[in-house]
Protein backbone atom coordinates (compact mmCIF):
# COMPACT_ATOMS: atom_id res chain seq x y z
CA UNK A 1 0.00 0.00 0.00
CA UNK A 2 1.69 3.06 -1.33
CA UNK A 3 1.82 6.49 1.75
CA UNK A 4 0.22 9.59 0.62
CA UNK A 5 1.67 12.57 -1.23
CA UNK A 6 0.59 14.78 2.30
CA UNK A 7 2.71 11.93 4.28
CA UNK A 8 5.52 11.74 2.09
CA UNK A 9 6.36 15.33 1.57
CA UNK A 10 6.14 15.77 5.56
CA UNK A 11 8.86 12.80 5.57
CA UNK A 12 11.08 14.43 3.04
CA UNK A 13 13.29 16.11 5.14
CA UNK A 14 13.81 13.13 7.27
CA UNK A 15 14.30 10.97 3.96
CA UNK A 16 17.24 12.76 3.00
CA UNK A 17 18.78 13.28 6.73
CA UNK A 18 18.89 9.32 6.60
CA UNK A 19 17.06 9.31 9.70
CA UNK A 20 14.06 7.18 8.97
CA UNK A 21 13.72 3.24 9.51
CA UNK A 22 14.36 1.14 6.89
CA UNK A 23 10.65 0.38 6.21
CA UNK A 24 9.80 3.99 6.03
CA UNK A 25 12.95 4.54 3.42
CA UNK A 26 11.29 1.53 1.46
CA UNK A 27 7.65 3.11 1.78
CA UNK A 28 8.54 6.78 0.39
CA UNK A 29 10.78 5.23 -1.96
CA UNK A 30 8.09 3.05 -3.48
CA UNK A 31 5.97 5.92 -3.48
CA UNK A 32 8.31 8.71 -5.06
CA UNK A 33 8.71 5.94 -8.22
CA UNK A 34 4.99 6.00 -8.52
CA UNK A 35 3.84 9.17 -8.29
CA UNK A 36 5.61 12.46 -10.52
CA UNK A 37 4.44 14.75 -8.33
CA UNK A 38 6.03 13.72 -4.81
CA UNK A 39 9.18 12.94 -7.15
CA UNK A 40 9.39 16.58 -8.10
CA UNK A 41 8.89 17.59 -5.04
CA UNK A 42 11.97 15.72 -3.77
CA UNK A 43 14.15 17.19 -6.84
CA UNK A 44 13.17 20.89 -5.49
CA UNK A 45 14.23 20.00 -1.76
CA UNK A 46 17.53 18.68 -2.92
CA UNK A 47 18.22 21.99 -5.35
CA UNK A 48 17.32 24.05 -2.53
CA UNK A 49 19.72 21.89 -0.19
CA UNK A 50 22.36 22.40 -2.56
CA UNK A 51 21.80 26.12 -2.68
CA UNK A 52 22.03 26.39 0.59
CA UNK A 53 24.85 23.92 1.46
CA UNK A 54 26.48 26.14 -1.55
CA UNK A 55 26.22 29.34 0.53
CA UNK A 56 26.54 28.85 3.82
CA UNK A 57 30.37 28.53 4.79
CA UNK A 58 31.50 25.40 6.86
CA UNK A 59 31.33 26.65 10.65
CA UNK A 60 33.04 24.59 13.55
CA UNK A 61 31.57 25.28 17.26
CA UNK A 62 34.09 26.87 19.75
CA UNK A 63 36.28 24.12 20.78
CA UNK A 64 34.62 23.08 24.37
CA UNK A 65 31.11 24.25 23.38
CA UNK A 66 30.04 20.16 23.36
CA UNK A 67 31.32 20.01 26.68
CA UNK A 68 29.63 23.27 28.50
CA UNK A 69 26.49 22.05 26.97
CA UNK A 70 26.94 18.35 28.79
CA UNK A 71 27.63 20.10 31.69
CA UNK A 72 25.01 22.61 32.03
CA UNK A 73 22.23 19.69 30.87
CA UNK A 74 23.83 17.25 33.59
CA UNK A 75 24.96 19.15 36.30
CA UNK A 76 22.13 19.05 39.47
CA UNK A 77 20.03 22.41 39.33
CA UNK A 78 21.46 24.87 42.09
CA UNK A 79 18.94 26.95 43.85
CA UNK A 80 18.05 30.20 42.62
CA UNK A 81 18.27 32.97 45.54
CA UNK A 82 15.18 35.07 46.83
CA UNK A 83 16.57 38.08 44.63
CA UNK A 84 17.18 36.15 41.78
CA UNK A 85 13.81 35.02 41.88
CA UNK A 86 12.90 38.47 42.30
CA UNK A 87 14.71 39.82 39.36
CA UNK A 88 13.20 36.85 37.17
CA UNK A 89 9.81 37.90 38.19
CA UNK A 90 10.64 41.46 37.40
CA UNK A 91 11.75 40.52 34.32
CA UNK A 92 8.09 40.38 33.19
CA UNK A 93 6.55 43.58 31.95
CA UNK A 94 3.31 43.37 32.84
CA UNK A 95 5.00 42.70 36.74
CA UNK A 96 7.12 45.30 36.64
CA UNK A 97 4.44 47.78 35.13
CA UNK A 98 2.48 46.77 38.70
CA UNK A 99 5.28 47.05 40.88
CA UNK A 100 5.83 50.90 39.28
CA UNK A 101 2.04 51.56 39.48
CA UNK A 102 2.11 50.20 43.31
CA UNK A 103 5.13 52.66 44.16
CA UNK A 104 3.68 55.65 42.48
CA UNK A 105 0.45 55.17 44.25
CA UNK A 106 2.07 54.89 47.42
CA UNK A 107 4.52 57.83 46.41
CA UNK A 108 1.64 60.12 46.04
CA UNK A 109 -0.70 58.91 48.18
CA UNK A 110 2.10 59.90 51.03
CA UNK A 111 2.77 63.34 49.71
CA UNK A 112 -0.60 64.69 48.56
CA UNK A 113 -2.78 62.96 51.07
CA UNK A 114 -4.37 65.52 53.90
CA UNK A 115 -3.65 64.35 57.83
CA UNK A 116 -7.12 64.32 59.49
CA UNK A 117 -7.05 65.69 62.94
CA UNK A 118 -10.40 66.23 64.51
CA UNK A 119 -11.16 70.25 65.28
CA UNK A 120 -11.35 69.41 68.74
CA UNK A 121 -7.94 67.52 69.68
CA UNK A 122 -4.91 69.18 71.19
CA UNK A 123 -1.56 67.22 70.55
CA UNK A 124 0.00 68.50 73.83
CA UNK A 125 0.45 66.81 76.61
CA UNK A 126 -1.71 67.47 79.85
CA UNK A 127 0.24 67.32 83.56
CA UNK A 128 -1.93 64.05 84.32
CA UNK A 129 -0.17 62.61 81.07
CA UNK A 130 3.25 63.49 82.00
CA UNK A 131 2.65 62.17 85.53
CA UNK A 132 1.51 58.94 83.52
CA UNK A 133 4.37 58.52 81.53
CA UNK A 134 6.70 59.18 84.70
CA UNK A 135 5.53 56.72 86.76
CA UNK A 136 5.10 54.12 84.06
CA UNK A 137 8.53 55.02 82.78
CA UNK A 138 10.39 54.40 86.76
CA UNK A 139 8.34 51.15 87.19
CA UNK A 140 9.83 49.87 83.81
CA UNK A 141 13.23 51.07 84.42
CA UNK A 142 13.40 48.99 87.48
CA UNK A 143 13.09 45.77 85.59
CA UNK A 144 16.50 44.01 85.08
CA UNK A 145 16.25 43.68 80.82
CA UNK A 146 14.57 47.80 80.53
CA UNK A 147 16.91 50.18 78.58
CA UNK A 148 17.38 53.05 81.55
CA UNK A 149 18.52 54.96 79.24
CA UNK A 150 15.69 55.69 76.83
CA UNK A 151 13.00 55.99 79.59
CA UNK A 152 15.30 58.06 81.54
CA UNK A 153 15.42 60.25 78.53
CA UNK A 154 11.69 59.85 78.71
CA UNK A 155 11.13 61.17 82.51
CA UNK A 156 13.41 64.31 81.38
CA UNK A 157 11.18 65.28 78.41
CA UNK A 158 8.43 65.01 80.61
CA UNK A 159 9.31 67.11 83.62
CA UNK A 160 10.69 69.50 80.91
CA UNK A 161 7.23 69.92 79.21
CA UNK A 162 5.31 69.84 82.47
CA UNK A 163 7.66 72.63 83.51
CA UNK A 164 6.88 74.78 80.55
CA UNK A 165 3.39 74.37 81.03
CA UNK A 166 3.12 75.56 84.81
CA UNK A 167 5.24 78.60 83.68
Amino acid sequence: MLMKCENVRQLLAEYRSDILSPRKNREIEEHIAACSDCARELNEFDAVMALVESNVPDYTPPQGLWNGVYNKITSPEQPVPVFGKIQQWLRIPIHAAGVGAAALAIVVGLFFSPVHQSPGSDLRMTTADNRYIQAHAYSVSQSPLADRAGYVSLITFSQESEDEQTH
